[in-house]
């Protein structure tokens, strides 16, 4: 749908980039690219497209990896070499990373550079109150013009939010193959969005993931 039957591995992004005009960056969870990746990945895209790139995961879900400031320095170089095509970074804490380990997270965000936007995505329910983040946390990202990631996934409703900190957002609907529910959560997320508009949202970057990847255009679409 998307891709040309001949199309290889390493020409896929060009097409995506005629659909969609940013990217989940996953890769770089599990690895920092160098330079000679990077300056590919922005010859293949247009002007406009954004790189949303998720927090390597030897910051994100190591014992006091949010204290590495050498892998916060590789972490930010590489944001650098993205230019004008990064868009937020988003930071996907572990499921276990509860309220009680909130002292390392408030180090990271009090020393994270406002050259670069970030979103933090929380997956534990110590983070949230009657379906809300802790109104204290929301409050502290909005004073450093951090984001919030909005995740709707089908099993787990306990993290469920939509909380707006900064004027831009990030929103990961995970589907399930497009099931009829997966159709009426996208009806109830644009009002959300609708509402979220009018209280300050200003940019929204909006990802959707399915078991079966084939259903991503439909789900887009719709």
């Amino acid at each position: 749908k998307i891709y040309p039957e001949d199309a290889k591995r390493g020409e896929y992004l060009p097409h995506y980039a005629r659909f969609f005009n940013s990217v989940e960056l996953n890769t770089t969870h599990y690895r920092i690219p160098g330079d000679e990746v990077v300056k590919d990945w922005l010859s293949q895209v247009p002007p406009g497209f954004r790189f949303c790139p998720k927090i390597y995961q030897g910051i994100s879900h190591t014992s006091h990896g949010l204290l590495d400031q050498r892998l916060i320095g590789d972490w930010t170089a590489f944001l650098t070499r993205l230019g004008g095509k990064c868009g937020p970074s988003f930071l996907q804490l572990p499921p276990h990373f509860d309220y009680s380990m909130k002292n390392d997270l408030f180090l990271f965000l009090k020393n994270w550079s406002p050259v670069f936007r970030l979103s933090i995505e929380l997956r534990h329910p110590s983070w949230f109150e009657n379906g809300k983040v802790l109104p204290a946390l929301t409050e502290y990202l909005h004073s450093k013009g951090i984001g919030l990631v909005m995740t709707d996934v089908a099993g787990r409703r306990d993290v469920l939010h939509s909380s707006l900190s900064d004027g831009h957002a990030l929103l990961r609907f995970v589907g399930n193959r497009l099931d009829r529910s997966d159709f009426r959560r996208a009806q109830s997320w644009a009002v959300r969005v609708a509402h979220l508009q009018d209280i300050g949202l200003r940019e929204l970057y909006l990802f959707i993931h399915e078991p079966d990847d084939d259903s991503v255009p439909e789900m887009t679409i719709y």
